[in-house]
């Protein structure tokens, strides 16, 4: 079955989509980390330390990868994102609010998974262009 044409103009626009989404992404999450209400006067639980290296941090590092490396630091920042919610449910003991979750799949996995698309539809827009 032949795949429908895919033009370079849309694989251009959904890299410009997927990095604008990422760069924003990005400032979100340091603003959340590093925010005015991130600071609460005491120390930090462990538990909390371990939440925020899982997500923000690798859904950060994965976003940022993906800038070089699509499909890599896709996954990465999808990786991120379910291991934060496997993370939340091992310690807190009950699963990731779902409002909140949502919210964060906006966030992160939505410009992951534009990355990863772009990748497989340049790839396939070079090998029609041979």
């Amino acid at each position: 079955m032949p795949s429908p044409r895919v033009s370079a103009r849309l694989v251009l626009r959904l890299r410009i989509v997927a990095r604008i989404w990422s760069v924003l992404a990005i400032a979100l999450f340091f603003m959340i980390a590093f925010g005015p209400d991130a600071i609460q006067g005491g120390p930090v639980p462990v538990q909390d330390w371990v939440l925020l290296a899982t997500f923000p941090g690798l859904a950060v590092l994965g976003l940022l990868a993906a800038w070089k490396w699509e499909v890599t630091g896709g996954l990465i920042g999808i990786a991120g994102y379910v291991l934060s919610l496997l993370e939340y449910r091992v310690f807190r003991g009950s699963w990731f609010p779902w409002d909140r979750a949502f919210m964060l799949f906006l966030v992160s996995v939505v410009p992951a998974v534009l990355f990863i698309v772009h990748s497989r539809l340049a790839e396939e827009t070079s090998n029609k262009a041979r």
